[in-house]
Order: C-alpha cells, then structure tokens, then sequence
C-alpha cells in the first residue's frame, strides 16, 4: 500500500504557510500566527482569482486555479504546529 502523495502546488502552500507562521511568531501571539497563515492562504486564494479575472478581461485563458484545497493545505501544517504548542509547553 502506498501513501497518497501531495501536488507540488499543495506541497508549496503548506511550506509557504508554515513559513508564515514561524514568521509570525516572531511578531504575534500564538492565535495570530495560525491567523496569518490563514490570511496568507485566503489572500493567495484572492490574488488568483483577480489575477484570472483580469486575464478572462483580456481575453486570455486563466492562469491560476482558485481552490478551497489550497488554502486548507496552507494552514495544515501551521495547524499542526499550533496544536503541538501547548504539548511542549510554549
């Protein structure tokens, strides 16, 4: 039996996520560092979409899909920091 394997896209939004939180712990509480890497999966999320938007005005094809999926696999693994916190007492 093999493990399902992640895209590379869903890959890269979980790194840049957990990238995001670790920077914002330097700067934030530990309810504000999953908060920015939700707002970085969001913002992402809404920068394809306006980026497809504008392409669609000029009537080229999209370049960018908009996914719930990936804004879930940038906050997974800042999800799972977070919950491991309190287990090692930060």
């Amino acid at each position: 039996m093999s493990l399902p394997m992640l895209t590379a896209d869903k890959a890269n939004h979980a790194v840049y996520g957990l990238l995001v939180f670790l920077a914002a712990a330097l700067l934030c509480g530990r309810h504000a560092r999953l908060a920015a890497a939700l707002a970085a999966g969001l913002l992402k999320e809404a920068a394809d979409w306006w980026g497809n938007r504008r392409a669609a005005h000029a009537g080229q094809l999209a370049a960018h899909s908009v996914d719930a999926l990936d804004v879930a696999a940038t906050c997974s693994l800042a999800a799972m920091c977070w919950a491991a916190l309190p287990l090692i007492g930060v």
